[in-house]
C-alpha cells in the first residue's frame, strides 16, 4: 500500500551519531562487538490464539542462527560463508580485489543473520550496494567510495527476535489548508526506517504499523492527533514472498521550540503469514458472470471479464469488502483496512484465465489504490508479457528467496508462437487462513539536525 502524504517538504533532517540501550531478550555471543552499538532487544508478540500454525511460525523465526569461527580469512570468503548460512545469494564486486581479499577474523556463535551481517560490514569496512541488473534487484558487496545505493546497517537499531529495524532519516512534511474558514497549518515528521527480515522467512506480508509512544528530549509527546493521517497508525508496502528488506514510513509530530532530539519511539508492525491455500475455479463459459468468494474474512467480488480493444487486453474488475460491511458506504478508516486486506489476499498467486486449449494468459494485478475512476481493483490479462516485465508468468508471480545473482546476458532460444483463443475459465490458488505476528521496534536518542 502507498502511504498518502502531503507534497510540501520544508526541510530535510538527518540522524546524528548516538546509541541504543539493550532492554531485554536473548543476546547471542558476538565476539568483540562494541556494547554501545548493541540493538535494542524486544520480543515478537503473537496476536490471537496460539494455534499450531502460529507456534510453528514463531519456531521458524527463532531458528535463524549463524555460527562461524574464522581466522585470517579473506573478507569475500567470510561474506560468502555468511550468505550460505543465511540461505541467500549475493554478488561480489570483483574490481575491488584488495578490499575483498583483506584477511580478517570473524567469530560469531548463534547470532541472528542480520546482526552477523552488520558485524561483518562494520569489521570489513565494506557495504551492501543495491543494484538493478536485467530487471532484477541485485545486492553487491562493494566499497563505500563507489557504491551507488549503499544499504547502511548502523547504530540506533532495534531487534525483535531475528528481525532488525534500522532508522535511516527523516523529513518535515507540512501543508496549509486554504479551503478552511480559518487558515489551518499542519506539520509532522516523516521518519524512514528499514525492516531487515531473515531471508529464510517466506510467504508473508507486512501490514498495519502502530506508534505507541513518541517523546522529544523534554519528555513531551510527539504523537499526532488521531484525526490526522498517520497519527496513530500507518501502512507499509505489502511484500512478495522472500523479500527481506521492507521500508517503513512513520509519522509523528514535529518537535517544537528547543527540542532537537527524538528521545524515544516505540511501535510495532504486523506480519501476516498466509497458509492453507485452496483452489478456486470459475467453470468454462462463466467469465461473463459476476462471482463472489469468501477469502480471509472478506467478500471478494469478481465482475465480468471485459475486452479492451485499444490496449489489446482483457480486464476483470474486483472489490474486496470485509464481511458485514457495505462496500459503497465504508468510512475512510474502514477503506484503509480493506485496502490492506486486498493486498494480502493477492500478495501471492493471482487468478489466471485460460482459453479453450488451456493456454494461460499472462496476468497482472492492479490494486484499488484510489487511482482508478471505478474505485475497484482489476486483473489484467494479455497474450504476452510487456517489455517492462511487470507481469507475472502463467500460474502466478514468481517469488525469490533473498536476492539472486545477475542473470547471464545470453540470447534465449526463440519460443514457439501460441495462438490464444478467448478466455473461457479462471483458476486461482487462494489463501484460506493467516496468522498475524506483531513485531515491536524501539528507537532511542535520534538527534535531528537541519541540512
Amino acid at each position: 500500500m502507498k502511504l498518502k502524504i502531503n507534497r510540501t517538504i520544508c526541510r530535510t533532517l538527518a540522524f546524528a551519531s548516538g546509541f541504543a540501550v539493550a532492554v531485554c531478550g536473548f543476546s547471542p555471543a558476538i565476539a568483540g562487538q562494541d556494547p554501545v552499538s548493541q540493538p535494542v532487544r524486544l520480543s515478537v508478540v503473537l496476536q490471537g490464539h496460539r494455534t499450531p500454525a502460529a507456534k510453528r511460525i514463531l519456531a521458524e523465526m527463532s531458528q535463524d542462527r549463524v555460527t562461524l569461527h574464522l581466522k585470517n580469512t579473506p573478507a569475500e570468503k567470510v561474506f560468502q560463508l555468511l550468505c550460505q548460512k543465511g540461505g541467500v545469494k549475493f554478488q561480489v564486486v570483483k574490481a575491488e580485489v584488495a578490499a575483498m581479499n583483506q584477511p580478517m577474523n570473524f567469530d560469531v556463535t548463534r547470532a541472528d543473520f542480520w546482526s552477523a551481517m552488520r558485524l561483518f560490514l562494520r569489521r570489513s569496512g565494506l557495504v551492501l550496494d543495491r543494484q538493478w541488473i536485467g530487471g532484477k534487484g541485485v545486492v553487491e558487496l562493494n566499497v563505500a567510495a563507489v557504491a551507488q545505493n549503499p544499504i547502511i546497517i548502523g547504530n540506533f537499531a532495534s531487534r525483535a527476535g531475528p528481525i532488525l529495524f534500522q532508522p535511516t532519516g527523516a523529513s518535515f512534511q507540512g501543508n496549509i489548508n486554504f479551503n478552511a474558514a480559518k487558515v489551518v497549518r499542519q506539520g509532522c515528521l516523516q521518519l524512514s526506517a528499514c525492516m531487515f527480515i531473515p531471508p529464510a522467512i517466506k510467504h508473508y506480508s507486512v501490514g498495519h504499523l502502530r506508534i505507541a509512544r513518541a517523546l522529544d528530549n523534554h519528555g513531551r509527546s510527539l504523537l499526532l492527533p488521531k484525526g490526522l493521517a498517520g497519527g496513530m497508525f500507518s501502512y507499509v508496502s505489502s511484500s512478495s514472498a522472500g523479500t527481506w528488506r521492507q521500508s517503513l514510513q512513520i509519522q509523528i509530530a514535529s518537535p517544537s521550540g528547543d527540542s532537537n532530539m527524538i528521545k524515544l519511539i516505540k511501535g510495532s508492525v504486523a506480519m501476516e503469514f498466509l497458509h492453507s491455500h485452496r483452489h478456486i475455479a470459475f467453470s468454462a463459459g462463466t467469465l461473463q458472470t459476476p462471482h463472489t468468494v469468501e477469502i480471509l474474512g472478506c467478500n471478494v467480488e469478481f465482475f465480468p471479464l471485459l475486452w479492451e480493444p485499444a490496449k489489446k487486453r482483457y480486464t476483470m474488475h474486483f472489490a474486496v469488502t470485509p464481511i458485514g460491511f457495505n462496500r459503497q458506504a465504508m468510512t475512510a478508516a474502514q477503506k484503509k483496512i480493506t485496502d490492506h486486506d486486498e493486498q494480502v489476499i493477492f500478495s501471492g498467486k493471482v487468478p489466471i484465465v485460460y482459453d479453450a486449449q488451456n493456454h494461460a494468459y499472462f496476468s497482472d494485478y492492479e490494486s484499488d489504490c484510489g487511482c482508478h475512476t471505478t474505485g475497484l481493483g482489476k486483473m489484467v490479462y494479455t497474450t504476452k508479457p510487456p517489455t517492462d516485465n511487470s507481469f507475472g508468468a502463467p500460474g502466478g508471480f514468481t517469488s525469490i528467496s533473498g536476492v539472486p545473482f545477475a542473470a547471464p546476458q545470453t540470447k534465449a532460444a526463440p519460443k514457439p508462437v501460441i495462438h490464444f483463443g478467448p478466455p473461457v475459465r479462471l483458476s486461482w490458488l487462494a489463501p484460506s487462513s493467516r496468522t498475524v505476528v506483531r513485531v515491536p521496534f524501539e528507537f532511542r536518542n535520534l538527534r535531528l539536525y537541519p541540512q
